[in-house]
């Protein structure tokens, strides 16, 4: 009977030994479990914030890469409009240039300075285009550098011939800089909105290039039309030009 107590004795003793051992390891499990837990959250997080990363950073290079190729296809627009003027007119080649310093000290004056002068074979009285319209012309050159006035300077003058029945010859000028107007073509020749206007060559820059389109008519006046002129180029945005060397 003594014996088969010291065995319930020892059986009790055993049970509560283990319950014991389970209290004491518990927390540490518990503990190590949860840091196994944060641990997997954590690389999770991590790698979640890396591939993010390699996105935006892939992103970027795309988008870089469209920027480059839509500057390709505005510089090869530019570069074809400079050829078709080259085939149209009499052109024996042209000189890239880019503007340095577009506004001038005399508030009257528009006139720009390039980075192409005498070494780069540029001369005084050379047409320059931009997008395959004439913006002006060489009127001062420097070995490395040289200045363009432009259209609307009040002092500029061209000679043009506007794309109607009579092929009415005139003169560009720009009065005061603010509008481009054509004189001179008589009342007589009929001359409608949205003609095109060309250079006519008679003052030494080359014949056929594009101006712009007649913008309005007034033939109010007595002998000659008032005409203004309007064109697609924006001067105050004129970033590359291309100045044209006749043959």
């Amino acid at each position: 009977m003594k014996k088969h107590r010291r065995q319930i004795i020892r059986l009790g003793i055993g049970i509560a030994g283990f319950v014991l051992l389970g209290v004491m390891i518990w927390p540490a499990g518990r503990g190590a479990i949860s840091e196994r837990v944060n641990s997997m959250v954590t690389a999770g997080t991590a790698s979640s914030q890396g591939n993010l990363e390699q996105l935006r950073r892939e992103n970027r290079e795309l988008k870089a890469e469209v920027s480059s190729l839509l500057s390709l296809k505005r510089e090869n627009t530019r570069l074809r409009k400079a050829l078709e003027i080259e085939d149209q007119a009499n052109i024996e080649t042209y000189i890239s240039a880019q503007v340095l310093k577009n506004m001038d000290s005399n508030y009257l004056r528009r006139s720009v300075v390039l980075n192409k002068g005498s070494e780069s074979e540029v001369s005084e009285g050379y047409a320059v285009i931009h997008n395959g319209f004439v913006i002006g012309e060489i009127v001062e050159v420097n070995a490395r550098t040289s200045r363009m006035r432009l259209i609307t300077d009040p002092e500029s003058k061209i000679a043009v011939r506007v794309n109607n029945e009579a092929e009415s010859k005139g003169v560009l000028k720009s009065p005061f800089g603010i509008e481009l107007q054509i004189d001179l073509v008589p009342q007589a020749e009929s001359v409608s909105v949205g003609t095109r206007v060309f250079t006519s060559g008679i003052d030494g820059l080359p014949a056929r290039l594009p101006i712009g389109r007649i913008a309005r008519v007034d033939s109010s006046q007595t002998q000659y039309h008032d005409i203004g002129l309007e064109t697609p180029i924006d001067f105050q945005k004129l970033r590359e030009v291309f100045i044209l060397v006749p043959s």
